[in-house]
């Protein structure tokens, strides 16, 4: 579960950024790979679509930060899990 966790922190860095803590905490991040049953990519898929929320905010001065939730949907979409399957045929009963 320790290498997990790691490969997950390392999925979550922000580029630019390799020396900034990860965005989310580690009981975050135990939880998700928890929900997730270990799974390293479904749980980076649903930490990215939580990261993906309006990030910006404005300072008193006016200052606004820049908001991230476009680089975290396009990171989900790495991590998506594959719903596809195989396809009935029409003439099958069902």
């Amino acid at each position: 579960m320790r290498n997990a966790l790691i490969r997950l922190k390392r999925i979550l860095r922000v580029p630019g950024c390799e020396n900034a803590p990860c965005v989310m905490s580690d009981k975050e991040l135990s939880d998700l790979l928890s929900e997730c049953r270990g799974d390293v990519e479904a749980a980076a898929y649903r930490a990215c679509i939580k990261l993906s929320r309006d990030s910006s905010y404005t300072m008193p001065d006016g200052t606004k930060t820049p908001d991230q939730s476009g680089y975290w949907l396009r990171t989900a979409l790495l991590y998506r899990p594959s719903m596809t399957g195989c396809a009935r045929r029409a003439d099958d009963a069902v």
